[in-house]
Protein backbone atom coordinates (compact mmCIF):
# COMPACT_ATOMS: atom_id res chain seq x y z
CA UNK A 1 0.00 0.00 0.00
CA UNK A 2 1.41 3.64 -0.50
CA UNK A 3 2.45 4.70 2.46
CA UNK A 4 3.87 8.19 1.01
CA UNK A 5 0.19 9.88 1.26
CA UNK A 6 -1.49 10.73 4.57
CA UNK A 7 -4.29 9.11 3.65
CA UNK A 8 -5.60 6.15 1.25
CA UNK A 9 -7.42 6.09 -1.79
CA UNK A 10 -10.25 4.56 -3.36
CA UNK A 11 -11.92 3.48 -6.58
CA UNK A 12 -15.45 2.44 -7.29
CA UNK A 13 -16.78 0.85 -10.71
CA UNK A 14 -20.25 0.42 -10.95
CA UNK A 15 -22.63 -1.99 -12.87
CA UNK A 16 -26.40 -2.33 -13.16
CA UNK A 17 -29.47 0.24 -12.36
CA UNK A 18 -30.03 3.29 -10.53
CA UNK A 19 -29.89 1.75 -7.08
CA UNK A 20 -26.33 0.54 -7.99
CA UNK A 21 -25.18 4.26 -8.34
CA UNK A 22 -26.91 5.76 -5.56
CA UNK A 23 -25.34 2.82 -3.25
CA UNK A 24 -22.04 3.98 -5.15
CA UNK A 25 -22.46 7.47 -3.71
CA UNK A 26 -23.11 6.40 -0.69
CA UNK A 27 -19.96 4.43 -0.47
CA UNK A 28 -18.00 7.17 -1.46
CA UNK A 29 -20.07 9.09 1.25
CA UNK A 30 -18.83 6.76 3.88
CA UNK A 31 -15.36 6.42 3.28
CA UNK A 32 -14.50 9.94 2.63
CA UNK A 33 -16.06 10.26 5.88
CA UNK A 34 -13.71 7.64 7.21
CA UNK A 35 -10.63 9.61 5.97
CA UNK A 36 -10.36 7.77 2.69
CA UNK A 37 -10.29 9.53 -0.70
CA UNK A 38 -11.49 8.81 -4.38
CA UNK A 39 -9.24 8.55 -7.09
CA UNK A 40 -10.00 8.38 -10.77
CA UNK A 41 -6.73 5.95 -11.24
CA UNK A 42 -7.32 2.66 -10.42
CA UNK A 43 -3.79 1.68 -10.83
CA UNK A 44 -2.89 3.70 -8.19
CA UNK A 45 -5.64 3.32 -5.77
CA UNK A 46 -5.55 1.11 -2.51
CA UNK A 47 -8.67 -0.02 -2.59
CA UNK A 48 -10.69 -0.87 -5.75
CA UNK A 49 -14.30 -1.86 -5.19
CA UNK A 50 -17.44 -3.21 -7.26
CA UNK A 51 -20.24 -2.54 -6.87
CA UNK A 52 -22.34 -5.01 -8.81
CA UNK A 53 -25.30 -5.96 -10.46
CA UNK A 54 -27.15 -9.62 -10.38
CA UNK A 55 -30.32 -8.61 -12.38
CA UNK A 56 -28.94 -9.22 -15.55
CA UNK A 57 -26.75 -11.97 -16.70
CA UNK A 58 -24.82 -9.15 -18.89
CA UNK A 59 -24.08 -6.36 -16.22
CA UNK A 60 -22.74 -10.10 -13.90
CA UNK A 61 -20.73 -10.72 -16.54
CA UNK A 62 -19.27 -7.86 -16.84
CA UNK A 63 -18.43 -7.73 -13.60
CA UNK A 64 -16.62 -10.67 -12.80
CA UNK A 65 -14.47 -9.61 -16.41
CA UNK A 66 -13.23 -6.35 -14.49
CA UNK A 67 -12.62 -8.78 -10.99
CA UNK A 68 -10.34 -11.18 -13.54
CA UNK A 69 -8.44 -8.36 -15.01
CA UNK A 70 -8.17 -6.66 -11.35
CA UNK A 71 -5.49 -9.48 -10.85
CA UNK A 72 -2.76 -8.27 -12.40
CA UNK A 73 -3.05 -4.88 -10.30
CA UNK A 74 -3.18 -7.15 -7.55
CA UNK A 75 0.16 -8.82 -8.58
CA UNK A 76 1.74 -5.39 -8.99
CA UNK A 77 0.27 -4.06 -5.73
CA UNK A 78 -0.13 -7.17 -3.33
CA UNK A 79 -1.02 -4.62 -0.39
CA UNK A 80 -3.88 -3.55 -2.52
CA UNK A 81 -7.75 -4.24 -1.38
CA UNK A 82 -10.23 -5.22 -3.87
CA UNK A 83 -13.92 -5.89 -2.20
CA UNK A 84 -17.08 -7.22 -4.51
CA UNK A 85 -20.29 -5.04 -3.26
CA UNK A 86 -23.59 -5.15 -4.14
CA UNK A 87 -26.20 -8.08 -5.56
CA UNK A 88 -23.64 -10.44 -6.47
CA UNK A 89 -22.18 -9.92 -2.96
CA UNK A 90 -25.97 -11.09 -1.73
CA UNK A 91 -26.12 -13.74 -4.15
CA UNK A 92 -22.94 -15.87 -4.02
CA UNK A 93 -20.74 -14.70 -1.40
CA UNK A 94 -18.04 -17.06 -0.14
CA UNK A 95 -18.41 -18.50 -3.36
CA UNK A 96 -16.63 -15.75 -4.91
CA UNK A 97 -13.68 -15.59 -2.36
CA UNK A 98 -13.01 -19.28 -3.53
CA UNK A 99 -13.07 -18.68 -7.16
CA UNK A 100 -11.09 -15.48 -6.92
CA UNK A 101 -8.14 -15.52 -4.72
CA UNK A 102 -7.03 -11.92 -5.27
CA UNK A 103 -10.57 -10.76 -3.82
CA UNK A 104 -10.45 -9.67 -0.43
CA UNK A 105 -14.33 -8.78 0.58
CA UNK A 106 -17.49 -9.58 -0.16
CA UNK A 107 -20.20 -6.94 1.27
CA UNK A 108 -24.40 -7.54 0.67
CA UNK A 109 -25.97 -3.91 0.23
CA UNK A 110 -27.02 -4.13 3.70
CA UNK A 111 -23.20 -3.78 4.42
CA UNK A 112 -21.68 -0.93 3.93
CA UNK A 113 -22.09 1.21 7.09
CA UNK A 114 -19.09 -1.40 8.09
CA UNK A 115 -16.96 -0.87 5.29
CA UNK A 116 -14.42 1.53 6.11
CA UNK A 117 -13.68 -0.99 8.90
CA UNK A 118 -13.69 -4.00 6.78
CA UNK A 119 -11.02 -2.01 4.75
CA UNK A 120 -8.58 -1.02 7.11
CA UNK A 121 -8.74 -4.53 9.38
CA UNK A 122 -8.83 -6.51 6.60
CA UNK A 123 -4.89 -7.45 7.04
CA UNK A 124 -4.74 -10.27 5.22
CA UNK A 125 -8.28 -12.45 6.08
CA UNK A 126 -10.62 -12.79 3.44
CA UNK A 127 -14.23 -12.32 3.81
CA UNK A 128 -17.57 -12.25 2.87
CA UNK A 129 -20.23 -9.56 5.11
CA UNK A 130 -24.03 -9.12 4.52
CA UNK A 131 -24.87 -6.65 7.00
CA UNK A 132 -26.16 -6.61 10.74
CA UNK A 133 -29.51 -5.41 9.98
CA UNK A 134 -32.12 -7.01 7.41
CA UNK A 135 -34.02 -3.59 7.57
CA UNK A 136 -30.98 -1.21 6.40
CA UNK A 137 -32.53 2.31 5.35
CA UNK A 138 -29.11 4.35 5.83
CA UNK A 139 -30.74 6.85 7.10
CA UNK A 140 -28.65 10.42 7.91
CA UNK A 141 -26.30 9.27 4.80
CA UNK A 142 -26.22 11.44 2.28
CA UNK A 143 -24.65 10.46 -0.78
CA UNK A 144 -22.23 13.02 -2.38
CA UNK A 145 -24.07 15.37 -5.27
CA UNK A 146 -21.83 15.32 -8.38
CA UNK A 147 -23.76 16.81 -10.49
CA UNK A 148 -27.10 19.18 -10.53
CA UNK A 149 -29.22 15.86 -10.82
CA UNK A 150 -29.32 13.15 -8.02
CA UNK A 151 -30.86 10.17 -6.40
CA UNK A 152 -32.52 9.69 -3.02
CA UNK A 153 -33.02 5.90 -2.68
CA UNK A 154 -37.17 6.36 -0.52
CA UNK A 155 -37.39 2.60 -0.33
CA UNK A 156 -34.90 -0.65 -0.59
CA UNK A 157 -36.13 -4.11 -1.56
CA UNK A 158 -39.07 -5.41 -3.40
CA UNK A 159 -42.03 -7.56 -2.61
CA UNK A 160 -43.27 -8.72 -5.88
CA UNK A 161 -41.60 -11.63 -6.68
CA UNK A 162 -41.89 -11.25 -10.40
CA UNK A 163 -40.92 -15.04 -11.19
CA UNK A 164 -37.67 -13.35 -13.77
CA UNK A 165 -36.46 -11.25 -10.47
CA UNK A 166 -33.52 -11.72 -8.18
CA UNK A 167 -33.97 -8.55 -6.63
CA UNK A 168 -35.94 -9.91 -3.59
CA UNK A 169 -33.18 -12.45 -2.72
CA UNK A 170 -30.49 -10.61 -2.62
CA UNK A 171 -32.06 -6.93 -1.43
CA UNK A 172 -34.16 -8.32 0.77
CA UNK A 173 -37.62 -7.58 2.05
CA UNK A 174 -39.68 -3.87 0.87
CA UNK A 175 -39.59 -1.23 3.32
CA UNK A 176 -39.73 2.17 3.18
CA UNK A 177 -37.92 5.25 4.78
CA UNK A 178 -39.62 7.54 7.13
CA UNK A 179 -40.88 10.95 5.48
CA UNK A 180 -38.66 13.20 7.54
CA UNK A 181 -35.26 11.08 6.67
CA UNK A 182 -36.05 11.79 2.85
CA UNK A 183 -36.77 15.53 3.22
CA UNK A 184 -33.52 16.39 5.00
CA UNK A 185 -31.58 14.38 2.38
CA UNK A 186 -33.52 16.58 -0.33
CA UNK A 187 -32.61 19.68 1.59
CA UNK A 188 -28.78 18.79 1.94
CA UNK A 189 -28.53 17.71 -1.84
CA UNK A 190 -30.39 21.23 -3.06
CA UNK A 191 -27.85 23.11 -0.67
CA UNK A 192 -24.97 21.35 -2.80
CA UNK A 193 -26.82 22.81 -6.05
CA UNK A 194 -28.98 19.74 -6.81
CA UNK A 195 -31.78 20.78 -9.08
CA UNK A 196 -33.30 17.77 -9.82
CA UNK A 197 -34.06 14.99 -7.52
CA UNK A 198 -35.25 11.80 -8.74
CA UNK A 199 -37.05 9.44 -5.86
CA UNK A 200 -35.84 5.44 -6.72
CA UNK A 201 -36.75 2.47 -5.34
CA UNK A 202 -36.91 -0.91 -6.41
CA UNK A 203 -41.24 -0.19 -7.00
CA UNK A 204 -40.68 3.02 -5.77
CA UNK A 205 -44.84 3.93 -5.92
CA UNK A 206 -45.46 1.34 -3.07
CA UNK A 207 -43.74 3.48 -0.81
CA UNK A 208 -46.11 3.90 2.67
CA UNK A 209 -44.69 5.41 5.84
CA UNK A 210 -45.99 6.69 8.93
CA UNK A 211 -47.13 10.40 7.30
CA UNK A 212 -48.06 9.02 4.02
CA UNK A 213 -47.92 7.01 0.76
CA UNK A 214 -46.04 8.04 -2.72
CA UNK A 215 -48.27 10.83 -3.66
CA UNK A 216 -47.52 12.46 -0.48
CA UNK A 217 -43.39 11.96 -0.56
CA UNK A 218 -43.39 13.32 -4.11
CA UNK A 219 -45.57 16.37 -3.32
CA UNK A 220 -43.38 16.43 -0.36
CA UNK A 221 -40.26 16.48 -1.89
CA UNK A 222 -41.21 18.95 -4.36
CA UNK A 223 -41.81 21.49 -2.93
CA UNK A 224 -38.47 21.32 -0.64
CA UNK A 225 -36.73 24.66 -1.03
CA UNK A 226 -34.52 24.91 -3.97
CA UNK A 227 -36.41 21.74 -5.68
CA UNK A 228 -36.51 22.48 -9.62
CA UNK A 229 -37.44 19.10 -11.27
CA UNK A 230 -38.70 15.85 -9.09
CA UNK A 231 -38.89 12.56 -10.83
CA UNK A 232 -38.99 8.89 -9.89
CA UNK A 233 -38.05 5.53 -10.69
CA UNK A 234 -39.28 2.68 -11.18
CA UNK A 235 -43.22 1.97 -10.88
CA UNK A 236 -45.18 -0.91 -10.94
CA UNK A 237 -48.78 -1.00 -12.56
CA UNK A 238 -49.79 -2.55 -9.51
CA UNK A 239 -49.80 0.55 -7.35
CA UNK A 240 -50.57 3.27 -9.80
CA UNK A 241 -52.84 5.25 -8.54
CA UNK A 242 -54.91 7.89 -9.79
CA UNK A 243 -53.84 10.02 -6.67
CA UNK A 244 -50.49 9.41 -8.12
CA UNK A 245 -51.04 10.92 -11.50
CA UNK A 246 -53.01 14.03 -10.11
CA UNK A 247 -50.38 15.00 -7.85
CA UNK A 248 -47.95 14.61 -10.74
CA UNK A 249 -50.34 16.99 -12.60
CA UNK A 250 -50.88 19.45 -9.82
CA UNK A 251 -47.35 20.38 -9.44
CA UNK A 252 -45.45 21.61 -12.51
CA UNK A 253 -42.14 21.11 -10.53
CA UNK A 254 -42.89 17.10 -11.05
CA UNK A 255 -41.70 15.97 -14.27
CA UNK A 256 -44.46 14.54 -16.90
CA UNK A 257 -42.60 11.39 -17.31
CA UNK A 258 -43.61 8.21 -16.26
CA UNK A 259 -41.64 4.98 -16.42
CA UNK A 260 -43.86 1.86 -16.64
CA UNK A 261 -42.76 -1.54 -17.27
CA UNK A 262 -45.19 -3.48 -19.12
CA UNK A 263 -42.58 -6.40 -19.96
CA UNK A 264 -45.18 -8.69 -21.97
CA UNK A 265 -48.31 -7.70 -23.94
CA UNK A 266 -49.50 -11.53 -23.04
CA UNK A 267 -52.05 -12.08 -20.20
CA UNK A 268 -50.96 -15.59 -19.62
CA UNK A 269 -47.25 -14.90 -20.05
CA UNK A 270 -47.60 -11.89 -17.17
CA UNK A 271 -49.40 -14.20 -15.33
CA UNK A 272 -46.55 -16.63 -15.72
CA UNK A 273 -44.00 -13.91 -14.92
CA UNK A 274 -46.10 -13.04 -11.80
CA UNK A 275 -46.84 -9.31 -12.61
CA UNK A 276 -50.57 -8.80 -10.93
CA UNK A 277 -51.89 -7.05 -13.73
CA UNK A 278 -53.52 -7.81 -17.41
CA UNK A 279 -52.98 -6.02 -20.63
CA UNK A 280 -56.55 -4.05 -20.47
CA UNK A 281 -55.45 -3.02 -16.54
CA UNK A 282 -51.89 -1.78 -18.37
CA UNK A 283 -53.72 0.30 -21.23
CA UNK A 284 -56.38 1.76 -18.96
CA UNK A 285 -53.51 2.91 -17.04
CA UNK A 286 -52.32 4.47 -20.05
CA UNK A 287 -55.62 5.79 -21.02
CA UNK A 288 -55.55 7.64 -17.27
CA UNK A 289 -52.00 8.90 -17.45
CA UNK A 290 -52.39 10.70 -20.73
CA UNK A 291 -55.80 12.17 -19.62
CA UNK A 292 -54.64 13.55 -16.18
CA UNK A 293 -51.21 14.46 -17.36
CA UNK A 294 -51.22 15.94 -20.71
CA UNK A 295 -48.20 15.32 -23.01
CA UNK A 296 -46.74 12.72 -20.39
CA UNK A 297 -43.84 10.70 -21.60
CA UNK A 298 -44.36 6.54 -21.57
CA UNK A 299 -41.13 4.75 -21.52
CA UNK A 300 -41.23 1.19 -20.21
CA UNK A 301 -39.42 -2.43 -19.95
CA UNK A 302 -40.27 -5.67 -21.76
CA UNK A 303 -38.69 -9.05 -21.64
CA UNK A 304 -39.41 -11.85 -24.73
CA UNK A 305 -38.70 -15.09 -24.90
CA UNK A 306 -39.59 -16.00 -21.58
CA UNK A 307 -40.35 -19.56 -21.00
CA UNK A 308 -43.28 -21.15 -23.02
CA UNK A 309 -43.58 -17.84 -24.58
CA UNK A 310 -44.97 -18.50 -28.06
CA UNK A 311 -44.72 -16.69 -31.21
CA UNK A 312 -48.17 -15.33 -30.77
CA UNK A 313 -47.79 -13.92 -27.94
CA UNK A 314 -44.56 -12.61 -29.19
CA UNK A 315 -46.94 -10.53 -31.36
CA UNK A 316 -49.55 -9.83 -29.10
CA UNK A 317 -46.48 -7.81 -27.33
CA UNK A 318 -45.73 -5.90 -30.71
CA UNK A 319 -49.26 -5.10 -30.78
CA UNK A 320 -49.28 -3.35 -27.60
CA UNK A 321 -46.51 -1.41 -28.21
CA UNK A 322 -48.57 -0.31 -31.54
CA UNK A 323 -50.78 0.98 -29.31
CA UNK A 324 -49.47 2.25 -26.58
CA UNK A 325 -46.58 4.06 -28.49
CA UNK A 326 -43.68 4.35 -25.89
CA UNK A 327 -41.36 6.98 -26.20
CA UNK A 328 -38.35 4.80 -25.05
CA UNK A 329 -38.17 1.11 -24.40
CA UNK A 330 -35.53 -0.63 -22.43
CA UNK A 331 -35.96 -4.02 -23.83
CA UNK A 332 -34.43 -7.76 -22.93
CA UNK A 333 -34.07 -11.20 -23.78
CA UNK A 334 -34.69 -13.55 -20.82
CA UNK A 335 -32.05 -15.31 -19.41
CA UNK A 336 -33.10 -17.65 -15.94
CA UNK A 337 -31.03 -16.50 -13.10
CA UNK A 338 -30.52 -18.84 -10.21
CA UNK A 339 -32.65 -18.25 -6.96
CA UNK A 340 -35.70 -17.36 -8.86
CA UNK A 341 -39.11 -19.22 -9.80
CA UNK A 342 -38.57 -18.66 -13.65
CA UNK A 343 -34.65 -20.66 -13.30
CA UNK A 344 -37.41 -23.44 -12.15
CA UNK A 345 -39.31 -23.20 -15.82
CA UNK A 346 -37.97 -25.15 -18.82
CA UNK A 347 -35.88 -22.33 -20.63
CA UNK A 348 -38.01 -23.73 -23.78
CA UNK A 349 -37.47 -20.63 -26.41
CA UNK A 350 -33.91 -20.77 -28.27
CA UNK A 351 -31.76 -18.26 -28.10
CA UNK A 352 -31.97 -17.48 -32.11
CA UNK A 353 -35.36 -16.71 -31.29
CA UNK A 354 -35.19 -14.62 -28.58
CA UNK A 355 -32.07 -12.62 -30.70
CA UNK A 356 -34.78 -12.90 -33.63
CA UNK A 357 -37.47 -11.43 -31.30
CA UNK A 358 -35.52 -8.97 -29.76
CA UNK A 359 -34.30 -7.38 -32.78
CA UNK A 360 -37.51 -6.92 -33.77
CA UNK A 361 -38.75 -5.56 -30.98
CA UNK A 362 -35.94 -2.60 -30.41
CA UNK A 363 -36.64 -1.65 -34.59
CA UNK A 364 -40.37 -1.30 -33.90
CA UNK A 365 -39.73 0.77 -30.25
CA UNK A 366 -37.09 2.92 -31.72
CA UNK A 367 -38.87 3.52 -35.38
CA UNK A 368 -42.23 4.79 -32.61
CA UNK A 369 -39.76 6.91 -30.62
CA UNK A 370 -38.36 8.88 -33.74
CA UNK A 371 -42.01 9.18 -34.68
CA UNK A 372 -42.84 10.76 -31.61
CA UNK A 373 -39.94 13.51 -31.53
CA UNK A 374 -41.10 14.61 -35.18
CA UNK A 375 -44.08 15.48 -33.02
CA UNK A 376 -41.67 17.48 -30.45
CA UNK A 377 -40.83 20.32 -33.18
CA UNK A 378 -41.81 23.57 -32.96
CA UNK A 379 -42.87 22.67 -29.06
CA UNK A 380 -41.11 24.30 -26.43
CA UNK A 381 -39.66 22.81 -23.19
CA UNK A 382 -37.52 23.58 -20.38
CA UNK A 383 -33.82 21.74 -20.88
CA UNK A 384 -31.51 21.42 -17.64
CA UNK A 385 -28.20 21.75 -18.65
CA UNK A 386 -26.02 19.03 -17.72
CA UNK A 387 -22.67 19.61 -19.30
CA UNK A 388 -21.13 20.08 -22.72
CA UNK A 389 -22.32 18.20 -26.04
CA UNK A 390 -19.54 15.19 -26.60
CA UNK A 391 -19.52 15.43 -30.57
CA UNK A 392 -19.71 19.13 -30.54
CA UNK A 393 -18.23 21.30 -27.61
CA UNK A 394 -20.20 24.60 -28.75
CA UNK A 395 -23.49 23.22 -27.56
CA UNK A 396 -24.50 22.18 -24.42
CA UNK A 397 -26.43 18.77 -24.18
CA UNK A 398 -29.15 18.39 -21.36
CA UNK A 399 -32.69 16.68 -20.48
CA UNK A 400 -36.52 18.02 -20.91
CA UNK A 401 -38.74 17.85 -18.35
CA UNK A 402 -40.38 14.73 -20.44
CA UNK A 403 -36.82 13.14 -20.05
CA UNK A 404 -35.52 13.53 -23.46
CA UNK A 405 -31.74 14.49 -24.23
CA UNK A 406 -31.49 17.82 -26.23
CA UNK A 407 -28.85 20.38 -27.27
CA UNK A 408 -28.65 23.94 -27.47
CA UNK A 409 -26.13 26.57 -28.57
CA UNK A 410 -23.65 27.42 -25.64
CA UNK A 411 -24.61 31.08 -25.59
CA UNK A 412 -24.81 32.65 -22.06
CA UNK A 413 -25.60 29.20 -20.31
CA UNK A 414 -24.17 27.50 -17.74
CA UNK A 415 -24.53 23.85 -16.76
CA UNK A 416 -27.07 23.27 -14.10
CA UNK A 417 -28.79 26.15 -16.11
CA UNK A 418 -32.65 25.46 -16.46
CA UNK A 419 -33.49 27.21 -20.24
CA UNK A 420 -37.11 27.24 -21.45
CA UNK A 421 -35.84 26.47 -25.76
CA UNK A 422 -37.88 25.34 -28.76
CA UNK A 423 -37.37 22.32 -30.87
CA UNK A 424 -35.82 23.40 -34.16
CA UNK A 425 -35.17 20.13 -35.39
CA UNK A 426 -34.12 16.30 -34.38
CA UNK A 427 -30.99 14.59 -34.62
CA UNK A 428 -31.09 10.52 -34.19
CA UNK A 429 -32.74 10.59 -30.48
CA UNK A 430 -31.72 14.08 -29.82
CA UNK A 431 -33.70 17.12 -29.65
CA UNK A 432 -32.08 20.06 -31.53
CA UNK A 433 -33.24 23.12 -29.65
CA UNK A 434 -32.83 26.99 -29.86
CA UNK A 435 -33.50 28.75 -26.15
CA UNK A 436 -36.22 31.07 -26.39
CA UNK A 437 -35.56 34.39 -25.40
CA UNK A 438 -37.96 36.38 -22.62
CA UNK A 439 -39.54 32.83 -21.27
CA UNK A 440 -37.41 31.74 -18.42
CA UNK A 441 -36.37 29.17 -16.77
Amino acid sequence: MNNTRKYQTFYIETFGCQMNEYDSALVENLLEGSGMQTTADKASADYLLINTCSVRQHAENRALANLSQYQVLKQKNPALKIALLGCMASQHRDDLLKQYPHLDLVVGPEGYRELPELLNKSNGSRKSWMGSDSYELYDGIAPRAHNFSSYIAITRGCNNFCAYCIVPEVRGRERSRPFHSILEEAKKLTSRGVKEITLIGQNVNSYRSEAGDFADILLAAAEVDKVERIRFLTSHPKDLSEKILRTMAGNSKIAPHLHLPMQSGSDRILKAMNRKYTRSHYLNLVEQARAIVPGISLTTDIIVGFPTESEEEFRETLDLVEQVRFDDAFTYRYSPRAGTKAAEMDDDVPEEIKLARLDTLIKLTRKIARQNLQITIGQVYSILIERLSKKDADYWMGKTEHNRVAVLPKGIWQAGDIVRARVEGVKGFTLKCKAVQGLGA
